[in-house]
């Protein structure tokens, strides 16, 4: 058997398959959404980190933007703005904004 992961031995990456084999589905299930919130967090922080400026509702369309694309992202706005009309903004404070197709932006 290789291993799966560049960083783990084989026998690290044996027990620790085995133990997943052992979990029931819940314990594999709260596994996996933890690792997802964990991630998401992560990333999020990232682009905090990039563009401190932006508010909550900007960082979240930045994130979709990002992971998602522009077109998701763009429909979330519209979305937003049509449920929450007073909380539209400038997009345009975005870096990358979401007219830049998704780019990451460069600093």
């Amino acid at each position: 058997m290789q291993a799966q992961s560049q960083v783990s031995d084989l026998r690290a990456e044996s027990v620790q398959l085995a133990l997943l084999r052992k979990a029931g589905v819940a314990r594999r299930l709260a596994t996996a959404l933890s690792l997802s919130r964990t991630v998401i967090g992560l990333a999020r922080a990232a682009i905090r980190r990039r563009c401190p400026d932006l508010d909550e509702r900007q960082l979240l369309l930045r994130f979709v933007e990002l992971h998602y694309g522009a077109g998701l992202a763009e429909k979330l706005r519209n979305d937003l703005a049509r449920r929450i009309p007073f909380a539209v903004q400038d997009e345009r404070r975005i870096p990358g904004g979401l007219q830049n197709g998704g780019a990451p932006v460069r600093a």
